[in-house]
């Protein structure tokens, strides 16, 4: 979800994905860049294109688990908020500050490990459904508004001193 560029992952996740057998036990789908790349020719690897603001949230939700492979430092990574707060699981690189919201063995550093833990999903499916409860008792006490407000209460303080 995002522009496909390099300090996004995409790259990473491609390679990834890449790697990987073709078979139909898997499906990937993206959302919010539009390129011409070779990886969008595999039957079972879809994109979207640019999701409209209103259709992010559904979209999120038909996910099994979300991917965010960032290869810089991201300080939060509001996609993921989003993923979690409609109960979408999410796969995060160590450089994402939203990391810590989630399970540690959801966090991957290294393409070697996100391909360990995207085939253990794919090997085990009955994983998928487990990870969605845990989404549920996550820490997570604030809607997007709420978190929206938070921030943008923050920055008028910040501006006040």
């Amino acid at each position: 979800v995002g522009p496909y560029d390099y300090k996004k992952g995409f790259d990473l996740l491609k390679q990834t994905l890449l790697s990987m057998e073709q078979t139909d036990a898997w499906q990937a789908d993206f959302y919010g860049d539009i390129v011409d790349d070779p990886l969008f020719k595999r039957s079972n690897i879809t994109n979207h294109g640019v999701v409209p603001s209103y259709q992010v949230a559904t979209a999120l939700q038909q996910l099994d688990v979300l991917v965010m492979p960032s290869r810089w430092h991201e300080t939060f990574g509001l996609i993921g908020l989003e993923a979690l707060l409609v109960g979408t699981p999410c796969l995060m690189s160590s450089r994402v500050g939203a990391k810590d919201l989630v399970p540690k063995d959801w966090i991957f550093q290294s393409e070697d490990d996100l391909q360990q833990q995207l085939m253990d999903l794919i090997w085990n499916p009955q994983l998928v459904p487990s990870m969605k409860k845990e989404v549920k008792q996550l820490a997570l006490n604030h809607s997007m508004a709420d978190h929206t407000r938070i921030v943008y209460d923050a920055v008028l303080a910040d501006k006040g001193s």
